[in-house]
């Protein structure tokens, strides 16, 4: 397996149980157990809250650099809280905080299209819960809600009496109201499926969150342009499916070099030649970072395994970058 780092030696030290969190003092008997063992970098994946730099972890992690190791920790995912939310361990003076950028790119389903002039292929977002995916192979007919392409709230109110989508898959327009809403006015008018297409431009992807035993129906979701294009297809008479494939199709992202609106960014460059923003909670700012530098590591294209080209990277995921590299600059 070849990832940032190859040809490293892999340390492992537990410090959590099958469920739930781990305790402060199992992240500091682990930092000490790997600095016995002479490992050259630590890497964590965690932290818990605000915290001060001078937070036990921290200070071990300070202390642990001190002596020649990089340490590694992600700042954390709690980047709509606001300010002064990075976590302990990523705060500490002399280690590394790591946040998190958007891909250039993002792998979405591929989904095979018939019916529509100039449209074979599109890419889609997929409810992928148990009860509710979409059959590989099979292909589904699409019947368009009846209200216009460009209404802003399709299908928030129930569909007029004697309207039916016949068992079919109901094309809807994101907008107004709750996806839920939709998905009830539209199985409630005999839906067995449904795909929404977005009434933002395209390169803003979006998911939707229905619940299994309230909604236990396939759902997919769309550009602006592949849903005019099929509902338009359907209105002039033509059958249009969708047959939704294991293969997937790369999209450019529209917030593509910006800081992951979840990733915590207090010792985030901005395409490195910004200053640093945010503080900390000392109001403090760290000289030393890398993780504008680690976004570019992260853009991939489709050649890159399919969890490094997600939209939004984990700080995790960032952070996993930023460690390999840091190696692979000691060994020069």
């Amino acid at each position: 397996m070849t990832g940032s780092a190859p040809e490293v030696t892999l340390g492992a030290y537990r410090i959590f149980g099958c469920k739930g969190g781990t305790s402060t003092e199992l992240i500091l008997q682990g930092m000490t157990a790997a600095f016995k063992d002479g490992m050259d970098i630590i890497n964590m994946s965690l932290g818990g809250g605000s915290s001060f730099f001078d937070y036990s972890t921290a200070i071990a992690a300070s202390r642990l650099a001190d002596k020649g190791l990089v340490v590694m920790s992600a700042l954390g995912n709690d980047g709509a809280q606001g300010l002064f939310h990075a976590a302990a361990p990523g705060v500490a003076l002399n280690g590394f905080g790591v946040g998190s950028f958007d891909n250039a790119k993002a792998l979405k389903q591929a989904v095979k299209v018939e019916g529509v002039a100039g449209l074979t292929s599109i890419p889609a977002n997929t409810d992928a819960r148990p009860k509710g995916a979409f059959k590989t192979g099979d292909k589904y007919v699409v019947k368009p809600s009846p209200d216009p392409a460009t209404i802003p709230n399709d299908a928030c109110a129930p569909f007029p009496a004697g309207f039916s989508f016949e068992g079919k898959t109901a094309l809807l327009r994101r907008g107004t109201c709750a996806y839920t809403v939709k998905i009830e006015n539209a199985v409630a008018a005999g839906a067995k499926s449904i795909v929404f297409f977005n009434n933002q431009p395209t390169g803003v992807w979006f998911g939707g969150f229905a619940e299994d035993s309230v909604f236990p129906v396939p759902v997919g979701f769309v550009s602006p342009e592949a849903g005019t294009a099929i509902k338009a297809a359907v209105e002039k008479g033509a059958a249009v499916t969708l047959e939704f494939t294991p293969g997937q199709e790369p999209v450019a992202v529209q917030t593509a070099g910006q800081p992951s609106d979840f990733s915590l960014r207090e010792h985030t460059n901005w395409r490195l030649a910004a200053p640093n923003w945010q503080p900390t909670v000392r109001l403090d700012w760290k000289p030393m970072n890398y993780n504008a530098w680690s976004a570019e590591c992260v853009w991939c294209d489709e050649s890159c395994p399919s969890y490094m080209t997600e939209t939004d990277e984990l700080g995790s995921t960032a952070r996993q970058v930023v460690a390999g590299s840091a190696k692979r600059r000691q060994d020069v």
